[in-house]
């Protein structure tokens, strides 16, 4: 039933999108220019920012930049704290607010030269500049510009060092913000949610902002700087660590330090007066030193080592890994010291939380409590990895975060060490490039437009469900093949087969019983559910076990069918519109997948091997279990399934070639005899390709209507060009005989009904054993 409703919701999804693609392209953009504010020059164009400018006619001016994402209105409660004798200026920066949206670059350097180019305008020769946040980092982007325009600078819980943002490390950390920026353009570009999303906080700026700056650059200005500085920071701010701003008011040789207890990193919000009383009186003092950069940086801060939670889950991480897994923690140990001091901590830290998920991932088979009995030593291995964890100088608390990331990650590594994990990842992989294992909505779409065009010429699509009066919905879903079969009569092609009613275990086995009686051999027996396809909850009985077991899985009616040996095709054959012979439009040959025992590899190694077993490994590893650790003997064949259905393993291969007059008389001749059925597939088995040729020795096994599909199509070495132009001919040959049926009388089925078909078919599909 789910598998049913998510086909349902992605083509609603499907339909949503394409609908908030075109309302996207509708909606005219809002216009560049809103608001107070000024055209600037950049080497890409001119940009509007926007700004509000307070006591315009005050000597000295204070520069106001905001964090990412923000705006000038963040500032609005501490400009009205501030002192009127000061003119107060607060800016939009381009790609927030009311500014320019669209720009080439976001980074802090490029919102450094609009900001020089704004007082450029404003004929502001020196600034005071406050920073806050992110805008600490265009603060000091500024003064690594022009530091002869900054009069002080103010890191308003600000951004510095890159050592305190996040890991610690640029790399990771852009990883990170690109990562951050593939989430936000999926939001926009792949969520119809008609601007019920847009926010600054999902805005492409703010991503931008992140991607396109370099924090490294902002040690120079730090260590450099020889003006005024101001640092304030919240206590509590769990965005950027105090310890950050300790170490910007060291690095910085004029620097004066507020940490205010009682705060957070929203400073500017939750305590604006004391923000606005220490920048005030800052400003004041800032006349007595002189502005610059010096000629050589001085030594950076030591930077504090890592504390709190990141030492807590290194500390816990390696115990329980030591604990379950107790050979690792020699390796583990030796790995953190020599890694540790080489500075390579992402790698000691992934090696060590991958042991430990390796371990945790074991320990649900019960090993947690053997490895639990061996811990005398592992104790020593505790207290040394604990002691180890002094080496680590991260730095920041943002170690926690990229302990988390390297935990999945050593997790996702660990897993896919084994040749099966590694299977798993290259039948993905072959799923993902091969289109005959692609969704079947994948496959239609880019067909359907133009077939409900063409369609619509000949009547409408619902003509199509006019084929096979004698199946419900001429065979679109759900069909009964207890029904067509019956249609068929007693022709000696048809193999035997009885229904088999829901009832009690006991009856249902006698019905079978009685009816293998019947035949010339009692197994194998072919079980499957009368209403299903794709080779759903089909099995091949050989003994009372797997019988007993087929009937407890299918509770609906089921057909026991005869088992016919042979070699395997799909003819698709349909009536002529124009009431002459009937053709057939496709054949295909469903080959087996057939592995050769060499007396050394098991089977679950031969299975590994094989590329058309990998995208469905999973389900071969279920049908071969109970044979996984045996080595079949140099020279056996092994049929990896028996079913001739390409959604379980077997291989389709294009066999036009046999479309043979003489089997286009056979089946003509087979479907004359059955009144009501013009259109479909016929899985059928014949002793050889010579005897296929010629029409003869044909044993139908089924008999798929409407939905069937032309199953050379699969074959591996066609396109999905050429399967979406064949699939689209077969539909509009299906609408041609539906339309012939209906001058004949047959009405199509309304949209009701195949909604209600379509429900009602996936409603029972745990009762097919699907």
């Amino acid at each position: 039933m789910f598998r049913g409703w998510r086909k349902a919701l992605l083509l609603a999804w499907s339909v949503a999108l394409c609908a908030h693609w075109v309302w996207s392209f509708a909606t005219q953009p809002e216009p560049v220019q809103r608001g107070s504010g000024l055209w600037v020059e950049r080497q890409s164009g001119p940009l509007w920012v926007a700004f509000s400018d307070t006591n315009p006619e005050a000597t000295d001016a204070l520069l106001l930049l905001h964090g990412s994402p923000g705006s000038a209105g963040d500032f609005d409660q501490l400009r009205a704290a501030l002192d009127s004798g000061l003119r107060v200026i607060c800016v939009d920066l381009p790609g927030f607010g009311a500014s320019t949206r669209d720009l080439d670059d976001y980074s802090f350097t490029a919102h450094a030269g609009d900001m020089l180019a704004l007082l450029d305008s404003l004929g502001i020769e020196q600034v005071h500049v406050v920073g806050m946040s992110m805008g600490g980092g265009v603060a000091l982007e500024m003064i690594a510009a022009a530091p002869a325009r900054v009069a002080s600078i103010t890191l308003l819980a600000s951004i510095g060092f890159q050592e305190y943002e996040l890991t610690g490390d640029y790399h990771t950390n852009h990883a990170l913000h690109l990562l951050q920026a593939a989430v936000v353009w999926s939001i926009e570009h792949l969520v119809p949610h008609f601007g019920t999303l847009d926010s600054d906080s999902l805005a492409w700026s703010y991503v931008r902002n992140f991607t396109d700056s370099d924090q490294r650059r902002l040690a120079d200005p730090l260590l450099r700087w020889t003006g005024p500085a101001l640092v304030i920071h919240g206590q509590r701010d769990f965005l950027v660590p105090v310890a950050a701003a300790r170490a910007h008011s060291l690095a910085l040789s004029n620097a004066h330090l507020e940490v205010l207890k009682d705060s957070s990193h929203f400073i500017i919000w939750t305590a604006p007066d004391s923000v606005a009383t220490l920048i005030q009186a800052h400003v004041r003092s800032s006349g007595n030193v002189a502005s610059g950069l010096s000629a050589l940086p001085r030594s950076r801060p030591t930077a504090d080592q890592l504390r709190g939670p990141g030492r807590w889950i290194l500390i816990t991480t390696a115990a329980v890994g030591a604990l379950i897994v107790p050979p690792l923690a020699s390796w583990w140990f030796i790995s953190f010291v020599l890694l540790g001091r080489l500075g390579i901590l992402q790698l000691a830290l992934a090696l060590g939380v991958g042991a430990a998920l390796r371990g945790l991932f074991h320990a649900r088979d019960g090993r947690l409590r053997s490895a639990v009995r061996l811990s005398g030593g592992t104790v020593i291995h505790f207290v040394l990895l604990a002691a180890s964890g002094r080496l680590i100088d991260w730095r920041t608390p943002g170690g926690a975060l990229l302990a988390l990331l390297l935990w999945a990650l050593g997790w996702w590594l660990w897993q896919h060490c084994n040749a099966t994990s590694r299977g798993r990842l290259r039948g993905r992989w072959l799923r993902w490039r091969r289109w005959e294992y692609w969704p079947s909505w994948v496959v239609y779409l880019p067909i359907l437009p133009e077939l409900l065009w063409r369609a619509r010429s000949m009547g409408g699509i619902r003509l199509a469900t006019c084929v096979n009066p004698a199946s419900e919905l001429g065979g679109l879903v759900g069909e009964s093949k207890a029904e067509i079969l019956t249609a068929f009569g007693d022709r000696p092609e048809i193999a035997r087969w009885q229904l088999i009613e829901p009832g009690a275990l006991r009856q249902r086995r006698a019905s079978v019983a009685d009816f293998a009686a019947s035949l010339p051999q009692s197994w194998p027996l072919a079980l499957k559910p009368d209403r299903g396809e794709r080779g759903a909850g089909v099995t091949i009985a050989r003994d009372d076990a797997q019988l007993d077991q087929a009937l407890a899985t299918i509770q609906i009616p089921l057909i026991a069918q005869e088992y016919i040996p042979g070699v395997e095709y799909g003819v698709f054959w349909a009536a002529d519109p124009e009431g002459g012979s009937g053709q057939v439009f496709s054949v295909s040959h469903k080959a087996c997948v057939l592995m050769h025992g060499n007396g050394q590899s098991s089977v679950l190694e031969l299975l590994l091997a094989e590329d058309r077993v990998l995208p469905l490994l999973d389900y071969h590893l279920r049908m071969h279990a109970p044979d996984l650790v045996r080595v079949p003997s140099a020279g056996e064949v092994i049929a990896v399934s028996e079913l001739g259905t390409h959604s379980l393993g077997a291989t389709f291969m294009d066999s036009m070639h046999l479309a043979t007059p003489q089997l286009a008389a056979a089946l003509e001749t087979i479907m004359a005899d059955a009144p009501g059925l013009d259109f479909g597939r016929f899985d059928l088995r014949v002793p050889s390709e010579a005897m296929l040729r010629r029409g003869e020795g044909l044993k139908i096994i089924e008999f798929n209507g409407l939905s069937a599909e032309a199953a050379h199509i699969y074959d591996p070495g066609h396109p999905v060009s050429l399967a979406r132009s064949v699939l689209l001919e077969q539909w509009l040959l299906a609408m041609r005989v539906g339309r012939a049926n209906f001058v004949r009388g047959v009405r199509p089925a309304s949209w009701w009904q195949v909604v209600r078909a379509l429900s009602a078919h996936a409603s029972d599909r745990e009762l097919r054993g699907a």
